[in-house]
């Protein structure tokens, strides 16, 4: 009797210190941002996990009613975690949106000051910022050097925060074919290391731009990221199409619903998970099509898939 107690014993604790998939969300992607549609937003985003992202302009934080702010506020009514991503760069050119290290200062105080006022689990600082190492090295230097000094700033003021860069998974994989258009290049693993500070190693993901079906997706597509990493893994944004718009690239809602099944299969343990978009976006294919939602607000089978695999 005394060995089966010990046996029970193990193996709870062996239970209670696994880790374990704790946070799940989606970004602020509202059917509007009209009254009702952005506070129905909040509603619903009670259904899609515990986290509500916002990424953007770093300097949206001079504005105490724009977006980040809104965000952080919602979440004590509608009880989540929001994540707020602070960008720097343009995505169509790379370019910063204005000199990085005239201003330098300057952001650090911003992001020091959201801090001290919500003492936030996570705060991001970069969004895909391998691309930026690629098309604009000066200011990827320049960035790395910034997010040294916000990291210090922001664990002064809020130690509890985990600070992160966000990278692009296929772009670092050195995969550049399919709808990125591009010759497949060397991985860029080691930029990973060019920012040791960072608490997490995050990334988005988009297998949907470079494989045709889910089932197509490699076993190890995502733990690989483990061969490089020891920091725990999260993902910032990941998405899959649910259009036919783009020929031999057809999709379906079937088909989106079927790579939520996929990346549940082959991910790693991770710290969180976001999906991208709640509603359809008004991006063009294949970002348009990547909601859980249509733009008239009816669901589709991915919403069912993601609710039943975070629950």
């Amino acid at each position: 009797m005394k060995k089966v107690f010990i046996v029970l014993l193990l193996l709870l604790f062996v239970s209670c210190s696994a880790p374990t998939d704790d946070h799940y969300g989606v970004s602020l992607s509202p059917q509007s941002f009209e009254g009702a549609d952005f506070v129905h937003f909040f509603e619903l985003s009670t259904e899609t996990g515990d986290m509500v992202t916002w990424a953007g302009q770093w300097r949206s934080l001079e504005d105490k009613s724009s977006a980040p702010y809104v965000v952080a506020e919602f979440s004590r009514q509608y009880k989540y975690e929001p994540v707020i991503v602070l960008g720097l760069f343009s995505q169509e050119t790379y370019q910063p949106f204005e000199p990085v290290s005239e201003n330098s200062g300057r952001y650090v105080e911003l992001a020091a000051d959201f801090a001290v006022k919500y003492k936030p689990a996570y705060l991001g600082l970069g969004v895909e910022i391998d691309r930026i190492y690629a098309a604009n090295p000066d200011g990827f230097e320049e960035f790395v050097q910034l997010f040294d000094h916000a990291y210090d700033a922001i664990k002064a003021v809020s130690p509890k925060t985990k600070v992160f860069t966000a990278w692009q998974l296929e772009n670092i994989k050195g995969r550049h074919d399919g709808l990125f258009g591009k010759e497949n290049g060397p991985a860029r693993w080691e930029l990973l290391e060019r920012v040791p500070k960072s608490d997490l190693a995050v990334f988005t993901t988009y297998p949907g731009l470079i494989y045709k079906d889910p089932s197509e997706i490699p076993d190890d597509y995502y733990t690989e990221i483990l061969q490089h990493t020891s920091k725990p893994i999260a993902f910032i944004e990941m998405g899959w199409p649910s259009s036919d718009a783009i020929p031999g690239w057809e999709s379906s809602e079937e088909e989106q619903a079927a790579f939520i099944e996929r990346f549940f299969e082959v991910k790693p343990t991770t710290e969180f998970v976001i999906w991208p978009f709640m509603h359809d976006p008004s991006f063009r294919e294949p970002f348009g099509s990547m909601g859980l939602r249509k733009t008239d607000g009816i669901s589709k089978r991915s919403w069912d898939s993601w609710k039943e695999k975070i629950s």
